[in-house]
C-alpha cells in the first residue's frame, strides 16, 4: 500500500464482517479466530493456541472508531487518519479478508530504504518537515501537545496546509508515511518467538528512531494509538 490502512477503511472492513458474524462483538472487544503458532517449549516465551483473539477494544478513549451497536464510523476529521488501536491478530485479519498480507521485515524494509542504504526513507537527514515525530511541530502536534496526534496518511508529500509547508517525502518506491505517524506491524513469525515486529517509528518517536533498520516488538494483542499497519499483495505472474 501507498499509505497506512485509514480509518475508514477499517470501519468499512467492520461493517462486513461483523453483520456476516465472520468476528465477534462482545465484552468490550472485538475478536477472531487464529489458528495459533508453532510452539516448541522455548522459554520465556507464551504459547498462542488456536483459538479467539482480540482484534482492536470498543469505545477505547484512543480509538478513532465509534460503534453503536449496528455501524461503524469514523470520528469527525479522522477519516484519513491511520488506522491505530489495532492488534496484529486485527490486522492480519483485515489482511486474510481482502487477500493481502502483512509484509514481512526484509519487504517492509526494501519497501522503506531502497537499495542505497539511506538512513530513512526520502534520503539521509531528517527535518520537522519530513514526517509525524516527537516535537516535529506539525499542525496536529500543535493542538494535541508535544506527542500530538496522527497526521492524515499522506500528508508530507510537499503540499501546504493552513500554511505549513510539508517536503514531500516517500520512500525509493512512492511511499508514504514509511516513518513517523504510526509504527506498522510486519508478518513473521520466528519460531519459539510469541512477540510480533513493528517498523517505521510514530508520532511520540524521536527523529532517530524513524531510521529505516529500526526494530520494535510487541505482543501481537497489543494496541496503541502509536500504532496502525499496511498490507501488501502478492503479484500473480
Amino acid at each position: 500500500m501507498i499509505t497506512p490502512v485509514t480509518n475508514t477503511q477499517y470501519a468499512k472492513y467492520l461493517n462486513a464482517v461483523v453483520p456476516a458474524g465472520k468476528v465477534k462483538v462482545a465484552d468490550g472487544k472485538i475478536t477472531g479466530y487464529y489458528p495459533g503458532d508453532v510452539f516448541n517449549a522455548h522459554r520465556h516465551e507464551e504459547r498462542i493456541d488456536p483459538g479467539d483473539y482480540i482484534l482492536m477494544p470498543l469505545n477505547n478513549k484512543d480509538s478513532r472508531l465509534v460503534y453503536d451497536g449496528k455501524a461503524f464510523s469514523v470520528k469527525p476529521g479522522y477519516e484519513n487518519h491511520p488506522m491505530t488501536v489495532v492488534t496484529w491478530f486485527g490486522t492480519k485479519a483485515y489482511c486474510d479478508f481482502y487477500g493481502y498480507r502483512l509484509p514481512t521485515e526484509a519487504e517492509w524494509e526494501k519497501a522503506a530504504r531502497g537499495t542505497d542504504k539511506r538512513a530513512f526513507p526520502w534520503g539521509n537527514e531528517i527535518i520537522a518537515n519530513n514526517a509525524n515525530y516527537y516535537e516535529s511541530h506539525d499542525p496536529f502536534e500543535k493542538i494535541a501537545g508535544a506527542i500530538g496526534d496522527t497526521t492524515p496518511v499522506g500528508f508530507y508529500n510537499g503540499k501546504a496546509y493552513d500554511g505549513y509547508q510539508t517536503v514531500d517525502s516517500p520512500s525509493a518506491y512512492g511511499l508514504y508515511d514509511m516513518a513517523g505517524n504510526v509504527w506498522q506491524w510486519t508478518a513473521n513469525i520466528y519460531e519459539g518467538v510469541h512477540y510480533r515486529y513493528l517498523r517505521g517509528g510514530s508520532k511520540a518517536d524521536l527523529a532517530y528512531i524513524l531510521r529505516v533498520w529500526t526494530t520494535n516488538s510487541a505482543r501481537p494483542d497489543y494496541y496503541s494509538p502509536n500504532v496502525g499497519f499496511r498490507c501488501v499483495r502478492d503479484v500473480k505472474k
